[in-house]
């Protein structure tokens, strides 16, 4: 499930790490793109979930809406639809109803500093498998079997920038 196979790492995408790929003025954004270019170092499948896409263009929407915006929200989205089609994406929300309790109990165990879609992550991570997600999310540093990958310290996951 989620391109499992022996010796390749399964990493999530989050949405605040595809932000930062996707703003050349986000402060982020070199340490972004060369987590990109770093992974390529380990055998790896980067999953993009929904609720993460989601995210991503919500908050596109804010960060360039309104008057003169429009061609950055549109440009971040073709950059969206060429680099991360429909059929690449996990489609998780399907599974909310099924794991509602299980989302609720990750939620209050991390006094709500994990929203309900981190919390959903969590949970699909956890049954999935998958122990890495590259993010600027702090939070998620608490959840004991996950390891954050962050964008800013990629040097001490992958070796020295050169």
């Amino acid at each position: 499930m989620y391109g499992k196979s022996p010796g390749v790492m399964r990493v999530v995408l989050d949405s605040d790490f595809l932000i930062t790929l996707m703003d050349e003025k986000d402060k982020y954004n070199k340490d972004s793109l060369y987590v990109l270019h770093a992974l390529q170092k380990v055998p790896h499948v980067e999953i993009v979930l929904d609720c993460v896409i989601n995210e991503v263009i919500s908050m596109l929407a804010r960060r360039y809406g309104g008057e003169g915006g429009e061609g950055d929200f549109h440009r971040a989205l073709s950059f969206i639809e060429a680099k991360i089609p429909k059929a690449r994406i996990v489609w998780i929300y399907p599974k909310v109803p099924e794991h509602y309790e299980s989302i609720i109990k990750v939620m209050k165990k991390y006094r709500g500093k994990l929203n309900f879609h981190d919390a959903m992550i969590v949970i699909m991570m956890f049954n999935s498998n998958i122990e890495h997600i590259i993010s600027l999310d702090k939070d998620f540093d608490a959840v004991s079997g996950i390891k954050r990958i962050d964008p800013g310290k990629i040097d001490q996951f992958v070796g020295r920038r050169r």
